[in-house]
């Protein structure tokens, strides 16, 4: 309910339509966990998965290696 109630809000400020995203039912539903949970492990594993998911899109865009805000090639 909190998710939804978040993206309402979201919407009204921005005056457009704001999805219920997948990491802000993963943020809300952990809230309500003990972090020594099984549950909790579960949602946290699961946030990182998606993370590193979206990691592997921007590589494979060719992002590697670059400020993705900038364009500009990282000083590694």
């Amino acid at each position: 309910r909190e998710a939804v109630e978040d993206a309402y809000r979201l919407g009204l400020k921005l005056r457009r339509y704001v999805p219920i995203t997948q990491s802000m039912m993963f943020e809300h539903i952990a809230n309500f966990q003990s972090l020594e949970s099984d549950e909790y492990r579960f949602l946290e594993e699961a946030v990182a998965t998606d993370f590193r998911n979206h990691l592997g899109e921007l590589e494979n865009l060719g992002f590697s290696g670059c400020d993705v805000a900038s364009g500009k090639e990282s000083e590694a």
